[in-house]
């Protein structure tokens, strides 16, 4: 890379500005990188768990291609592998649940006058004029 940020001989666009070409066809492809496949299933899990899903919904994901990691680890790992390790992910990590619920945030009021012992019913305000001398 040179001090710009650049690679070398490819100048950096952003996707947006770059024309779109005919025979491109904007869809997302799934590269395998280096790493440790339990460490990436683990994190993936708890991702979703984060979302609140469940095993069974994560375990729906790796049958379908269109979920190239899941499915993918599946594949590398082997069904009883792979099933075991999204269980204790979702075990060790927990399913995260959220409940909202709406109410009125002004409830009615219903005023009771207080009496202490002792006291004749007085008014609690008077309705005196503001310039009357005490």
């Amino acid at each position: 890379m040179n001090q710009g940020g650049d690679t070398i001989g490819v100048p950096k666009t952003h996707p947006a500005s770059r024309p779109v070409e005919p025979d491109d066809p904007m869809e997302l492809h799934a590269t395998a990188v280096p790493g440790e496949p339990l460490w990436m299933l683990q994190m993936l899990v708890e991702e979703y768990c984060r979302m609140g899903w469940n095993t069974t919904q994560i375990l729906r994901l790796a049958d379908d291609p269109f979920y190239q990691a899941f499915h993918g680890l599946k594949r590398l790992l082997g069904h009883e592998r792979f099933y075991q390790a999204v269980q204790a992910a979702a075990d060790r990590h927990g399913v995260f649940h959220a409940t909202a619920c709406e109410h009125d945030p002004t409830p009615p009021v219903e005023l009771v006058e207080l009496q202490l012992p002792g006291e004749t019913n007085v008014p609690s305000h008077p309705k005196a004029p503001m310039d009357a001398p005490p």
